[in-house]
């Protein structure tokens, strides 16, 4: 197994309201804070800390992953009842866990899990967000989405209500498969024809490092982090 990691706080904002996970070899997640006053990164942290402190030192099957975003989400909640200027805080989360041969995930928000395989890149997780929602009724085309004014509108985020609707899922991992997690900093600077190809380009060691900077030339408009996990053949 070959792991990178990289965040970056990008081009326009202040804080990196980003958080990553990265416990080689079974647990790996990026979550996307959000919230005023640097309260973003309170929630974001909150999240990866905890799933640390819970799942660490269990075998993960889906109930355990799911169990632990809700115990997060309820201490994220408990916090912003607590401290006034946390009011509103929330995080995505997209969780990997590697065990046994079996890759499972759980997923909250807009971040995102890519499976490289056999030369195609497919989402694993689907978007929380109003514009994917839409996307999915048919309401605006893909173009239009690309540019939807209101894209970082989320459908769903841990921290916001005591009632959490958790993704889960699984599959076999093969040799040569290789997992992308990452928030939207990256995803709305990068494309997934280009995350694909840093995925297939063996002379590419720092993969995550190589897509992040490849964000902040672009633009930069958000934290960007991203982890790219290569199971070897």
């Amino acid at each position: 197994m070959i792991v990178t990691c990289a965040t970056d706080v990008g081009c326009v904002r202040r804080h990196n309201e980003d958080s990553y996970l990265c416990i080689e070899p079974k647990l790996f997640a990026v979550a996307d804070g959000m919230g005023g006053h640097a309260a973003g990164e309170i929630a974001s942290k909150l999240m990866v800390d905890i799933l640390r402190e819970q799942l660490q030192a269990e075998e993960c099957d889906e109930d355990k992953l799911r169990r632990a975003v809700m115990i997060a989400n309820e201490e994220i909640l408990k916090k912003a009842n607590e401290h006034e200027e946390y009011a509103g805080m929330g995080t995505t989360i997209s969780l990997l866990a590697l065990e046994s041969n079996l890759a499972r995930w759980v997923h909250v928000g807009d971040s995102r899990i890519y499976l490289w395989r056999d030369n195609e890149l497919e989402q694993l997780t689907s978007d929380h967000s109003l514009v994917n929602e839409l996307l999915q009724r048919n309401k605006i085309t893909d173009e239009e989405a690309e540019h939807y004014p209101n894209k970082n509108i989320l459908t769903r985020a841990a921290g916001v209500s005591l009632i959490l609707e958790v993704d889960s899922g699984e599959q076999e991992v093969k040799p040569g498969d290789k997992f992308v997690l990452c928030t939207d900093g990256l995803t709305n600077m990068v494309s997934e024809e280009r995350i694909g190809q840093v995925c297939k380009d063996t002379a590419i060691n720092e993969k995550a490092r190589i897509l992040v900077e490849e964000a902040v030339e672009n633009g930069g408009r958000d934290n960007i982090t991203c982890i790219v996990v290569e199971i070897n053949d």
